[in-house]
């Protein structure tokens, strides 16, 4: 794979993974056997988890089928290395001291917002008003 063309996308927009893909006869699950499809599944998978959360929904989906896997499980399994490989730049970066504001928003009417700030242990409501553009601490 160190040679392969890179995808553009982790996962084929067309391609609806299903069981019915599975191999069902004893012939097909044996060929199956051998292609390292579960030990693929684990390493994207810590990918996925590590450093890598734009393969989290493919993976998932390839994961329901390590039991059984088809040939059409191991195509779409093959394309997410070739996106990762196209996008090796793309990863997480863990900094040593990261801030430690998180702000989050919801909309609970056309004119109001409310903002959650969570900074060190504390959580303060914010409301802001959108025709103003006053924010409110409570």
């Amino acid at each position: 794979m160190v040679d392969c063309d890179p995808a553009q996308t982790p996962m084929n927009e067309n391609m609806k993974l299903s069981a019915r893909m599975s191999p069902d006869t004893p012939q097909g699950a044996l060929a199956m056997k051998f292609y390292p499809y579960s030990e693929l599944i684990r390493k994207v998978l810590y990918l996925a988890v590590a450093t890598r959360p734009d393969i989290a929904y493919v993976v998932d989906l390839l994961s329901r089928f390590v039991e059984s896997p088809g040939m059409n499980h191991w195509h779409e399994a093959k394309r997410v290395l070739r996106y990762c490989r196209g996008t090796i730049h793309m990863r997480f970066v863990y900094l040593r001291n990261p801030p430690r504001l998180l702000t989050t928003f919801s909309a609970t009417s056309t004119t109001e917002a409310v903002q959650f700030v969570v900074d060190d242990v504390r959580c303060r409501k914010a409301v802001v008003d959108e025709e103003s553009s006053a924010t409110t601490f409570r």
